[in-house]
């Protein structure tokens, strides 16, 4: 009995350590079943007690031809019936446990039905979060083809520049006035080739009559900053850039 009890003391221990005790009516119950079951031991041990006794007390019995019987030890028939009745106690604790630990969860977290809902929730959580990780991952990598792209014409926009300023011999303030009208007129004309690629009624011709007027108002401007000779190669250099172009290669 001494297992017994040390069982049903942890076991509401631990209970009552999460929050998850048994009610006042399940404890009384528990209390008074063990209670019984220690009077009964008690009962018992008299019991052998007694019979032990009576067993050393009675005269020895007249010899006979048959094999002699030994008396029961008392301290091993004492033990067998106490495993016996732990054995007994300890299913009866854990089947009145185990019912009060799912009523627990049931009231605390909820019904096996409620916890499925649950998961499910967090599973579709987690999914739309997975896409949504993805979808940011996807939108850094444009940013950062964007970005590369762009890097990649500025670098071409600056040699290009530098080849004109040494063909043309500009000076400083040349230079610096023919690259702000140029990039204002290249950001122009990229700017109307992604709108009308975005508006889905992208036309070569149409585009072309935009790039053609676009370079005249660049060379309406360039005429303010260059000599006469200085223009006149520019403009030349411009027409051999601007056919390619359109002929199919890159420009510069």
């Amino acid at each position: 009995m001494r297992t017994s009890t040390r069982l049903l003391l942890l076991t509401l221990t631990t209970l009552a350590l999460y929050g998850c005790g048994p009610s006042d009516d399940e404890t009384a119950l528990l209390r008074e079943q063990n209670a019984a079951l220690t009077a009964r031991m008690e009962r018992m041990e008299q019991g052998m007690k007694a019979l032990t006794l009576s067993i050393k007390a009675a005269p020895p019995a007249a010899p006979t031809s048959a094999r002699p019987v030994s008396p029961p030890d008392a301290g091993d028939l004492l033990a067998q019936i106490e495993k016996l009745i732990d054995a007994r106690v300890e299913a009866l604790l854990a089947d009145q446990v185990g019912v009060i630990v799912q009523d627990t969860i049931a009231h605390t977290v909820g019904t096996p039905a409620d916890i499925e809902v649950v998961v499910g929730e967090v599973v579709e959580e987690e999914l739309a979060a997975a896409d949504k990780r993805r979808e940011e991952a996807r939108t850094l990598e444009r940013e950062k083809r964007r970005e590369e792209w762009a890097q990649r014409r500025r670098d071409r926009d600056a040699e290009r520049l530098e080849e004109l300023a040494t063909e043309l011999s500009l000076n400083d303030w040349q230079k610096q006035s023919v690259s702000e009208v140029e990039t204002a007129t290249r950001d122009q004309i990229r700017a109307k080739m992604t709108e009308m690629r975005e508006a889905g009624n992208f036309d070569m011709q149409a585009f072309r009559d935009v790039a053609t007027s676009l370079r005249e108002t660049n060379n309406t401007a360039v005429a303010e900053i260059l000599t006469a000779d200085q223009l006149t190669t520019y403009k030349e250099r411009q027409e051999s850039e601007f056919g390619f172009m359109f002929r199919g290669g890159r420009g510069r």
